[in-house]
């Protein structure tokens, strides 16, 4: 195991988290993506302080998607961690503000992204809502000479980011639709259902998805239904396919609403244990469903750890320190399945609103 994030960074551009619960699916061909480097929950990232001045202050944004979703509170709070080490090491002051949208939506997120132009920001930390739709302000940040390290999502401009820091989407899909192929035993109809086209995590969950069920010709997948990131939407959706698709085996959802909404419509039709759910995250009410088996499966992100790496890249930029800074950061899945869901293997890895991995 690497315990060093200096050592990670400077052994490439792909990352992996492996966790030893995987291994007790029982469940052939599912693993974690990425093979360079497996980072440990307590992994100690140890700063180095380059040409940082003692007493100088630096100011660092964050602007997320869902500014209340625990995915991004956690994400928050890793990013805080190693913010206060640097302090404590380095000698210098980092301040992070924390804003972002109310919902998952360009409209919402663009005054945010305006407003902060005219404050004193040296880096920024940013969740895109969309691959292009947000890209007008970060042009204006990158010309100002602002650092921007995307987390999570991404921009379609790579030119002007520092990073993409983000986890293994396509190969979460993959690993959805093992599990879904290997539950359904390789036969019958399976549902998808997504956030809204453009959004560059849940489109790469979603191909993924698509690319790995075909090793199972014999399971047929329905058009992907979007549910603009309201639970209340996803389960009206499942509840319409559920009453059109008598013979629906499985139902990904390539976030934690379509896995909320999607649960509970498996529930009202009395379909729990005969439609298996695999679902992204592990917010606060879709782990609670992968526990009583309403959700079969949680493929599992780092959105504490993106954010602590993200606050060092930031950190390393900012004091000549860019030979440490990767282009592209990508991290492996943590899966946790029913049998799993109280292991503290994978309970560690669970978003909550203190947590920081």
């Amino acid at each position: 195991m690497v315990s060093n994030v200096r050592k990670l960074r400077s052994s490439g551009v792909v990352v992996a988290v492996v966790v030893s619960a995987v291994l007790t699916l029982g469940l052939t061909g599912i693993g974690q993506t990425g093979a360079l480097a497996s980072p440990a929950s307590k992994t100690k990232i140890n700063s180095v302080c380059g040409g940082a001045i003692k007493g100088k202050t630096y100011n660092v944004a964050m602007v997320t998607a869902v500014v209340s979703n625990v995915f991004y509170l956690t994400m928050r709070n890793g990013a805080n961690v190693v913010a206060k080490r640097i302090n404590k090491e380095c000698g210098v002051k980092i301040t992070m503000s924390y804003q972002g949208a109310t919902d998952f939506t360009v409209g919402t997120q663009m005054p945010v992204l305006s407003s902060l132009l005219a404050k004193p920001i040296d880096a920024l930390l940013v969740v895109p809502s969309d691959l292009a739709g947000v890209n007008g302000p970060l042009k204006e940040f990158n010309a100002k000479g602002v650092p921007i390290i995307t987390l999570d999502t991404t921009s379609s401009d790579k030119a002007i980011l520092s990073s993409a820091i983000t986890s293994d989407g396509f190969g979460g899909g993959e690993q959805a639709a093992a599990l879904i192929g290997k539950f359904a035993h390789g036969k019958g109809t399976v549902a998808v259902n997504s956030i809204s086209p453009g959004v560059t995590t849940t489109d790469a969950r979603v191909s993924g998805f698509l690319a790995g069920i075909k090793k199972y010709p014999n399971i047929k997948v329905l058009p992907t239904q979007y549910n603009d990131f309201s639970i209340p939407k996803a389960e009206t959706e499942v509840q319409s396919e559920l009453l059109a698709n008598p013979n629906l085996v499985g139902l990904f959802a390539a976030n934690e609403t379509g896995g909320e909404g999607g649960g509970a419509a498996v529930v009202a039709a009395g379909k729990k244990g005969k439609v298996d759910v695999v679902a992204f995250d592990a917010d606060t009410p879709e782990t609670p469903l992968l526990a009583n088996g309403t959700i079969s499966a949680l493929i599992i992100q780092r959105p504490g750890y993106e954010g602590q790496l993200g606050m060092q890249y930031a950190f390393d930029i900012l004091t000549g320190q860019k030979n440490l800074v990767k282009k592209v950061v990508t991290l492996a899945n943590v899966v946790g399945t029913t049998a799993t869901a109280k292991s503290p293997s994978i309970t560690k890895y669970y978003y909550t609103s203190t947590n920081s991995d």
